[in-house]
């Protein structure tokens, strides 16, 4: 039983160990589009909000936008909001 117990010891404290190391990333700052992220494509269909934070992208019959982050992350958070017209039916993928 004392192995058990030690491995149980042991898994508890690695566990209060990751919830403390990784539980403060979550206060990470925000940086600006241009502090982030490169124009890749798409010339004037990608516009930066005043804010600096959000970009507006537009998709037209001849091309699309995009842009690329400036470094490589194993993870990370982005968020978006699509509009498409009201008689849309192709199928999106």
């Amino acid at each position: 039983m004392g192995g058990f117990e030690f491995h149980l010891g042991f898994l508890l404290i690695f566990s209060l160990f990751l919830v403390l190391a990784f539980g403060s990333s979550r206060n990470l700052p925000i940086i600006s589009f241009e502090e982030g992220y490169t124009h890749l494509f798409g010339d004037n269909n990608l516009v930066a909000h005043r804010d600096g934070k959000s970009v507006h992208l537009t998709l037209d019959e001849h091309t699309g936008s995009g842009f690329v982050s400036h470094d490589l992350y194993l993870h990370g958070y982005f968020s978006a909001s699509i509009k498409l017209p009201a008689d849309y039916a192709a199928e999106l993928w």
